[in-house]
């Protein structure tokens, strides 16, 4: 077997020049593999990377115990993880620069390369990070030296031997491999072009002369991917199918750039395709994500409406539709999805079975505290639990869908990986998971290489993979110098030396990163194109850029959008927004009936919201909306739920639940501070998150003030009893009737009164019921009179400022009624509900003629009302769902 090596060639392609049997080209992986598989060495058990930094933080966790003082302390009680990430990387250095553990110990060591001796001295010999590359090096040496054969005839290595840690160079050795870098001698591209003149300056030949830009270089710089994607597309249609061709760009960027190639009907690029792999791999996050308290409705959210359902359909949507309603577990709603789910399921054994499988396994998960962190059996259990399930959906699938099937195997054989390499913890918090997580998704990508199509460019992930001349180089994005700076000092580098440990210098490793990407620009015999990212700030040109700009005298640099031609677009006039839509046909109208205030208000104030709501019955998508957080709407909604169980009366006795009517201040405080970590369980759980804090404190300031002021004047009302969310049916309106549900009804011994609750808007209302235009109260007033004879005093409480309004003193003694425009009607609400009644009949005449007004902010109203005050106000469409449906202006 004949090997070309090099430390960049893990899965490059095999250059034309080399192909043929017996002949391979690998990187260190390839390499080893290749060497472990000829020698007969068992595979490694236990060497991934993220089981191997498991077994080197507990090593690091016993040596702090053992030595409080060692220099990573401060960093690894920050965050374990990824200071062991660091320190292992540190340790595999070492040791392929040939570091032994058991080299001499003394006062002599620099004190970090003690405490790394500790570390391993101290460590058993099945500590699975001692599985790196130096040991596997180690094994095939030992086999070796023991008189096996490799089976490898010869090997090039196209690295300079400086730049290779001292246990490659003497595997290399070993295998007496040649070093032959195998770069031109002298420039490719045609002489006398801006190419050859780089070139030639690269190989250190005076060029013959100084060529203007010909094309031949092009430095293509656009702000974002998508200019610099459309770019290359456009270079794609122009470029000779018979040249030569080749890009550089990693697996993942080119299954960006396909999509663009895709638009302008050119051949996919050989890309990682992103299968069904990377949607599996979601699962196991999503699914430990559930361990932690407080519960988090967002991530509840997210682990139900993934595409891939652990839960059965009818059961996952009915629980994410309850949660985005009221952000809670085990409330009404909650269990009424439950309950709903199984009802439909009564008649199918199969999916009742399923059901109750899913509610046993995912939803019945217990809670730990997201500061001390879950058990490690806890959050093992989900992960297996979750491979068994996808390994038993692998198998199913395998006759009909193999290449799903393999997806699905691939990723449960990932997450028992997982599994496997957590069991050495005793515990994990969510931000210790999420770094695990992070480490091992790159792993779980159940994707395949898909080929390129025929017509593409050859592709290479690295420039160093560009072992043969081609015509046409295009190079995505080259990265800035991936070379970190030594960990060691001076003195540590020294006395490693002095011990036979040379650590590759940083000025090696700079020099052959720049023979890498001299590499490719060499091989190009036509042209070179580069596309460079300048949208960042603070973004380093690369290496390479910078030393073209440097060499050229001339202009390379030119705009991804200059290169894109432009397309002539026809001009088509949107339409305008119009003060009145005219129905071809009014009998499209059909009578409602029902009508609720929500109906009627917008009937009023935004004819078109009512023709679209409640006539064309448009409404948002499924999943529109879906997402907890901190919001006007939720806030308010916790407010009225926390002054429901305050107020609320027993339906047998007919007493109030709870004694507010001799509650003073502090009890009042004392009670909501009682209760309020309940109802934000049960209706509002974002708000007991971290990062929350600030918006949780702030409604409980709130509830206090306001709940208090409420109760206060309730209390100097001599309020004897209060219904809640009172529902009233059926009251006549024409030939429909009206629905309504009243928030709060306060009834005292001699008077009853209607209280609508708002969260803020204070001026808005005062403004209505100054100008006799309170419709909400009104509808509520009429409601209650109609049901019950009674005529209510009505007022608006508003939380945010703890404000009642009324229009009169008549119900609440210390109210501050607001100022009437109108002097002469101090009624409660009935001229109200008659100019109310006027304005109505006015607007259902208006729907019979089929004209629909539209009271956008964008139109002018120019037709009044019977009552000149009922006019739309201004922002009337302000909650507006459908904005886009009503045209644009000219300036929009």
């Amino acid at each position: 077997m004949n090997l070309l090596f090099g430390s960049s060639l893990d899965g490059a392609p095999c250059p034309s020049a080399w192909m043929g049997p017996g002949r391979m080209v690998c990187g260190p992986e390839g390499l080893l593999n290749a060497l472990e598989v000829a020698l007969g060495l068992p595979p490694v058990d236990g060497g991934t990377a993220i089981e191997r930094l498991i077994s080197y933080r507990e090593a690091l966790h016993e040596q702090l115990e053992r030595d409080p003082g060692a220099f990573y302390r401060r960093s690894f009680e920050v965050e374990s993880f990824s200071a062991s990430r660091v320190l292992l990387r540190w340790r595999d250095e070492l040791r392929l620069a040939g570091w032994d553990p058991k080299l001499e110990s003394g006062e002599s060591v620099p004190s970090r390369l003690a405490t790394f001796q500790a570390v391993e001295t101290a460590a058993q010999e099945e500590d699975t990070f001692r599985i790196g590359p130096a040991e596997r090096i180690d094994r095939v040496l030992a086999a070796l030296s023991g008189g096996l054969r490799s089976g490898i005839d010869s090997i090039n290595v196209i690295d300079p031997p400086a730049s290779l840690p001292a246990k490659w160079r003497k595997l290399l050795d070993r295998l007496e491999a040649r070093y032959e870098d195998g770069l031109p001698t002298e420039p490719l591209a045609a002489a006398g072009s801006q190419l050859h003149v780089l070139q030639a300056r690269l190989l250190g030949i005076e060029p013959d002369s100084n060529s203007s830009s010909d094309g031949s270089i092009r430095l293509i710089e656009g702000r974002s991917e998508v200019d610099l994607a459309r770019a290359l597309a456009q270079q794609e249609c122009g470029r000779d199918s018979s040249s030569e061709s080749a890009l550089i760009a990693s697996p993942e960027k080119r299954t960006r750039l396909n999509e663009f190639l895709g638009q302008r009907d050119l051949p996919f690029l050989g890309a990682q395709e992103d299968s069904s792999g990377g949607v599996l791999s979601q699962l196991l996050p999503l699914s430990l994500r559930l361990l932690w308290g407080p519960f988090d409705p967002q991530a509840w959210l997210e682990f139900l409406l993934h595409p891939v359902g652990l839960v059965p359909k009818g059961l996952r949507f009915r629980l994410a539709r309850a949660i985005n309603g009221i952000p809670g577990r085990n409330n009404e709603d909650w269990h009424r999805a439950i309950d709903r789910a199984r009802e439909k399921a009564s008649d199918d054994p199969d999916r009742a079975q399923r059901i109750e499988k899913a509610i046993s396994d995912w939803l019945e998960l217990p809670e730990y505290s997201r500061e001390e962190g879950a058990p490690i059996a806890a959050v093992a259990d989900v992960a297996s639990r979750l491979a068994g399930w996808m390994h038993s959906v692998g198998i199913a699938k395998r006759s009909d869908e193999p290449e799903v099937a393999s997806a699905w195997l691939f990723t449960a054989r990932a997450i028992e990986s997982f599994t496997r390499a957590i069991r050495k913890l005793d515990r994990v918090t969510p931000q210790e998971l999420e770094r695990l997580m992070g480490m091992w998704l790159p792993t779980a990508e159940g994707g395949t290489r898909r080929p390129g199509e025929l017509g593409c460019s050859m592709t290479y992930s690295s420039p160093a993979q560009i072992l043969e001349p081609v015509s046409v180089l295009s190079w995505w994005e080259p990265s800035d110098s991936g070379v970190r700076r030594s960990p060691w000092t001076a003195d540590e580098r020294s006395w490693l030396a002095s011990h036979g440990v040379n650590l590759v210098t940083t000025e090696v490793l700079l020099e052959a990163e720049e023979q890498a990407g001299h590499r490719a620009v060499l091989q190009a015999t036509d042209s070179i194109a580069i596309f460079v990212s300048t949208g960042e700030k603070g973004n380093r040109a690369a290496p390479i850029v910078t030393r073209i700009r440097a060499e050229l005298d001339s202009e390379t640099d030119e705009k991804a959008t200059a290169t894109i031609p432009g397309e002539p677009v026809s001009i088509r006039t949107l339409p305008e927004p119009r003060r009145w839509w005219q129905l071809s046909d009014p009998s499209l109208l059909i009578p409602r009936k029902s009508e609720s205030f929500s109906s009627l208000s917008k009937a009023i104030e935004s004819p078109y919201q009512w023709l679209l709501n409640y006539q064309a019955r448009l409404e948002a998508g499924s999943l529109f909306g879906f997402g907890v957080g901190d919001d006007a709407i939720r806030r308010g909604t916790l407010l009225h739920e926390l002054a429901g169980k305050l107020l609320e009366t027993d339906t047998e006795s007919g007493e109030p639940q709870v004694d507010w009517i001799g509650m003073d201040q502090s009890a009042l405080h004392a009670w909501i501070d009682q209760v309020w970590p309940s109802v934000l369980a049960e209706s509002g759980a974002q708000y007991l998150l971290p990062g929350y804090e600030a918006a949780r404190n702030g409604l409980l300031h709130t509830a206090r003030q306001a709940l208090w002021h409420l109760v206060e004047h309730f209390q100097k009302a001599c309020v004897t009893s209060v219904e809640v969310e009172k529902v009233i049916q059926g009251v006549p309106l024409g030939k429909g009737e009206l629905n309504g549900r009243i928030d709060l009804v306060a009834r005292s011994p001699e008077a009853t009164a209607v209280i609508d609750l708002k969260l803020g808007g204070r001026s808005r209302r005062e403004t209505e019921m100054a100008e006799n235009r309170h419709l909400q109260l009104a509808f509520y007033g009429h409601l209650l009179r109609e049901t019950e004879g009674v005529d209510p005093q009505v007022a608006f409480f508003i939380f945010g400022n703890a404000a009642l309004l009324t229009r009169t003193k008549a119900f609440f003694p210390d109210a501050f009624p607001v100022s009437r425009s109108n002097d002469k009607d101090d009624s409660e609400w009935t001229g109200c509900w008659e100019e109310f009644l006027q304005v109505w009949n006015w607007r259902k005449a208006q729907f019979a003629a089929g004209l629909i007004e539209v009271t956008t902010g964008d139109t002018e109203p120019d037709r009044t009302p019977p009552l000149e005050h009922w006019t739309p106000p201004e922002g009337a469409d302000t909650y507006n769902d459908f904005d886009a449906l009503t045209g644009w202006p000219r300036t929009a």
